[in-house]
């Protein structure tokens, strides 16, 4: 698609044939026919007007700097000569005297007879003709009309039918920086992009609050730093965060308390857990607020991820729930498989763990790590670590074909409950993929704009959605996953999609957990090892290895 320029370069030259030169006068619908994206041919010698983009009225000012002392090009402005022509867009009270016969053409002035006053503005000016107007004044009246335009157009004014009413402008927000604006109803200046993204709020969403579903704190001790990062007094767009509590675990809830105490727009919600299933977690949800509901499991979230999901549901209402990009969600890693984000990675096998040494950390950079090596008949898929034996995975490198030949991914579906929900060998390459994507400043290679499901079974790990249509949804079934992603969606005719624009890592599912399985691997360590050097502003709550949360 042709991207337009912010500049309005327009240049003059008198040799060039004239616009519209058969019409009496040019009207706005005539040049509405006409965009203008280029250069308009009028007179050499004009500099090129402001690189930066021009309104109307400034490019006016600017055609009358380049005009002012153009004695010998002026134009035949009636009502704008002496002794000889006035500048015709010059800003002047200076008596001149009015045309009363065709202009010279050796002079191109008209003979002098009355005086008038010449007028600041060429559209009052064009408006006092009482006959055929000469070419260059055809030439400026078509060119100021093509610049309100192109102005216009740039402002999101016009649009392929036509003309559109005029938003109301925003108000400005002295209190806020320039670049930021306030977040809803709160007193926090929030930047107007955010990981790239020029994000907007749904109109009926007065809040947006994360809502975590809690239960471990091995996992959410790392996403506290996400979330913290992410709340709107740090520069992010959570109001707040709630923690549903679904545990009886003592340590767990420890922790959880311990968290609460960290951070004033943390608050829980206690959960009656009796019903079974996920349907009381949504008891206390509210119309006007928008929620962005994870997983306690996320142990990544690109910065991009929270605008970009909540500014797709302000602009698509039709969409019923609308997922992050997630790394580890089935039909989402057939998705990226495609895409070509998952990089060649197996486990390192019959060599003891590599573990960092005392008052040293692990790196969670996977460019340190040596090429794998292994039997050609080594069967990846069904492997798990002997005698719960902690162990890496290690990229395959000096491969320039079949990259992918025997890795895990070869066996994923575009299935819900297929491979990639069962296997925690699918999840721990595309885990390391991540990594290794990570630093490699690739992020890119997950990107999609949005995926729709069409009505099949979508992970709802990490998604945006109003509270009122949680609530329309009562009442919601014990698998909630199924009734918002599915039910919901058929029953309504708003679908279930993926939105591409930020990328989120999900840990695992509960298949792929296990003494012999995914917590077998390092993994969750290269996680914290990376919030805590790129993330966290304050050292984590709980560390597994430092014991900084007593058990």
């Amino acid at each position: 698609m042709h991207q337009q320029s912010n500049a309005v370069p327009v240049h003059f030259r008198t040799s060039s044939p004239p616009l519209l030169a058969s019409s009496r006068r040019a009207s706005g619908p005539g040049i509405a026919a006409r965009p203008f994206f280029g250069r308009l041919p009028l007179h050499d010698d004009f500099p090129l007007l402001s690189s930066a983009p021009l309104t109307p009225s400034q490019a006016v000012e600017e055609i009358r700097q380049a005009t002012r002392d153009e004695s010998d090009t002026n134009f035949d402005d009636r009502g704008t000569t002496q002794t000889r022509c006035c500048s015709t867009l010059a800003a002047t009270s200076t008596p001149c005297t009015r045309c009363s016969a065709a202009p010279s053409s050796s002079s191109r002035c008209c003979s002098t007879s009355g005086t008038s006053t010449c007028s600041p503005d060429p559209a009052m000016a064009f408006a006092a003709m009482d006959g055929p107007e000469s070419l260059e004044d055809r030439r400026i009246h078509i060119l100021l009309l093509l610049l309100e335009e192109d102005h216009r157009r740039r402002e999101g004014l016009m649009g392929q039918g036509g003309d559109k009413t005029r938003p109301p402008k925003k108000p400005v927000d002295d209190k806020c920086p320039k670049g930021s604006m306030r977040h809803g109803n709160s007193t926090y200046c929030v930047p107007q992009e955010i990981g790239g993204i020029t994000w907007q709020r749904p109109a009926e969403a007065k809040k947006i609050m994360g809502l975590i579903f809690y239960g471990r704190r091995s996992t959410v001790s790392i996403l506290d730093c996400y979330l913290k990062r992410n709340l709107a007094k740090n520069g992010g767009l959570l109001d707040g965060v709630i923690f549903l509590q679904r545990t009886e675990k003592e340590k767990d809830i420890k922790f959880l308390e311990k968290l609460l105490a960290s951070e004033p727009d943390y608050e829980r919600w206690d959960i009656d857990m009796t019903e079974g299933g996920f349907a009381s977690s949504y008891d206390l949800i509210q119309d006007d607020v928008l929620y962005v509901k994870m997983d306690d499991d996320i142990v990544y979230i690109e910065d991009s991820v929270i605008p970009s999901i909540v500014t797709t549901r302000a602009q698509h209402p039709e969409y019923y729930v609308v997922s992050a990009n997630v790394i580890n969600q089935p039909l989402i890693s057939w998705i990226h498989w495609n895409l070509g984000a998952i990089k060649p990675y197996m486990p390192e096998i019959n060599k003891a763990y590599p573990a960092p040494k005392p008052g040293s950390k692990l790196d969670w950079r996977p460019s340190v790590l040596p090429s794998w090596e292994g039997p050609d008949d080594f069967e990846v898929i069904d492997w798990n670590p002997p005698d719960h034996q902690k162990h890496r995975w290690l990229p395959i490198k000096g491969r320039n074909d079949h990259v992918l030949d025997r890795t895990p991914i070869l066996e994923t579906e575009y299935d819900a409950f297929g491979t990639g929900w069962k296997k925690w060998q699918i999840a721990a390459q595309e885990h390391y993929s991540l990594f290794e994507n990570i630093e490699n400043d690739a992020l890119d290679q997950y990107r999609f704009k949005t995926w729709d499901f069409q009505l099949r079974r979508m992970g709802i790990q990490f998604t945006a959605m109003m509270g009122k249509d949680i609530n329309q949804a009562k009442p919601i079934d014990a698998d909630d996953e199924h009734h918002f992603a599915v039910t919901m969606p058929e029953r309504t005719g708003r679908h279930a999609i993926a939105d591409g624009g930020g990328v989120v890592a999900h840990y695992s599912f509960g298949a792929q957990a296990g003494e012999e399985r995914i917590e077998q691997t390092d993994i969750l360590e290269r996680y914290r090892v990376y919030a805590e050097d790129m993330i966290c502003k304050d050292p984590m709550l709980w560390d597994p290895v430092m014991n900084k949360h007593s058990d």
